[in-house]
């Protein structure tokens, strides 16, 4: 991979990757629960696309790689925030996978003001709901919330080999968390008051997520200046090469209407 390592938080030694820092277009990719840079495998073959187009592609490793239990998704937000401080690029494309999806519309609603101006995209791959997921698989999910109410902020312990503290247990898992933005079972007035600001999003939902247990593409149609594209039966990594070049066929258009 050709491009920059740079340092954007020096308190937490948090570094970015730029493969073209001087371009007028970036690529912006914020990834999911244990992504670090370069992941999901398919950001690779964005990169690839980048360098062909000659624009950026540029991503934040943030403090919750990999122990994103013990961090917030206000932490994650500020941090890419900080982190675009480091891109110059005048026209930037937001790129969300899975949890990443959550950081980008967190940013939307409480920090838009922010990078309006900037962020011509936001394209988010594998909006699913951890809540809608997670009550499936465990049926004692509401006895399990009630035990970690009644802890201290502070106290980190395992569910699922995953260390957590209660905040952003709360916040993934309990109904109304910071995290809970795709569940199929919130109300319709919540995906309308969503993105006032109306930033250009771009729903990508694989077919064959085995994460998305009822389907929550209705709801992501209520969202303003929301468009919604299927690829039929993709899992949620892009695992596949026909998937990825489907995947990247849908964000080459959006970039292509940049340059023109």
């Amino acid at each position: 991979m050709k491009g920059q390592i740079g340092i954007y938080n020096k308190n937490k030694n948090l570094i970015y990757f730029s493969s073209n820092k001087n371009s007028n277009t970036s690529i912006v990719f914020i990834s999911g629960m244990y992504g670090g840079l370069f992941e999901p495998v398919y950001t690779k073959e964005i990169y690839k696309m980048c360098r062909k187009k000659q624009i950026n592609f540029f991503q934040p490793r943030l403090s919750s790689f990999p122990n994103f239990g013990l961090f917030t998704l206000e932490n994650d937000a500020l941090e890419v925030l900080e982190s675009l401080k480091y891109n110059q690029s005048e026209n930037i494309i937001l790129i969300g996978h899975s949890t990443g999806c959550q950081v980008i519309m967190y940013l939307i609603e409480n920090y838009g003001e922010d990078f309006k101006e900037r962020v011509k995209y936001c394209i988010l791959h594998g909006p699913i709901s951890d809540r809608n997921y997670e009550e499936h698989v465990n049926r004692d999910l509401p006895k399990i919330i009630k035990e970690v109410t009644n802890k201290s902020e502070s106290e980190v312990f395992v569910y699922e080999n995953t260390m957590y503290k209660k905040e952003r247990f709360l916040d993934l898992y309990r109904i109304g968390g910071k995290d809970d933005f795709f569940s199929y079972d919130l109300e319709n007035t919540f995906f309308e008051n969503l993105n006032k600001i109306e930033f250009k999003i771009l729903f990508i939902i694989s077919g064959n997520d085995k994460f998305t247990k009822e389907s929550n593409l209705n709801k992501l149609k209520l969202i303003k200046g929301g468009e919604v594209k299927i690829i039929k039966e993709a899992d949620h990594f892009l695992k596949q090469k026909k998937y990825i070049k489907k995947f990247l066929n849908i964000i080459t258009k959006k970039i292509s209407r940049l340059e023109k």
